[in-house]
């Protein structure tokens, strides 16, 4: 009888455990900017210039979704076929919003709106990474970026990027 218990349980975990891992939204966060005025997207890790084979080819996905509660949709959306000779990983190599392929039609920018919580995923050869943010004006100005959470909420909180 407890035999019969050990392998439903591990009957179990083995359904289980799949759906565990394809809930998980990103491998790592990426990072935001404020670059020229505009949000510029980046991954802040090591990113190696061989890619895993599962992933060759896969090329340079980059999405941005506006996550508030009013209106939400894709704001744009982007494919590079090859992925970029100066590999996104640092504030210098940046991808601005609104690059567009000429690889792939995709979702053309919209505008950005300030104080609207938008989610970010950047995937590929690269793997998957992503960020919730809004854009906030100081009283300069000048544009900045805090965090938000998975409901489309922006708090007061900047958005500090993780580094390697």
């Amino acid at each position: 009888m407890n035999m019969i218990k050990v392998l439903l349980a591990c009957a179990l975990a083995a359904i289980a455990s799949p759906s565990w891992a394809a809930s998980k939204l990103y491998n790592a966060e990426a990072a935001v900017i404020i670059k020229n005025g505009s949000p510029c997207f980046y991954i802040p890790y090591e990113i190696s210039n061989n890619p895993a084979v599962y992933s060759d080819g896969k090329g340079l996905q980059l999405s941005l979704f506006n996550s508030s509660q009013t209106n939400p949709g894709y704001v744009w959306k982007t494919w590079f076929k090859q992925r970029p000779a100066k590999l996104p990983n640092t504030p210098a190599s940046c991808i601005p919003y609104g690059t567009m392929s000429k690889d792939w039609k995709g979702i053309q920018p919209k505008a950005l709106a300030i104080a609207n919580s938008y989610q970010l995923e950047i995937g590929g050869e690269l793997g998957t990474y992503g960020v919730f943010f809004c854009i906030q004006k100081g009283k300069d100005g000048a544009s900045y970026i805090v965090k938000s959470d998975h409901k489309g909420i922006c708090s007061t909180e900047l958005l500090t990027n993780p580094t390697h």
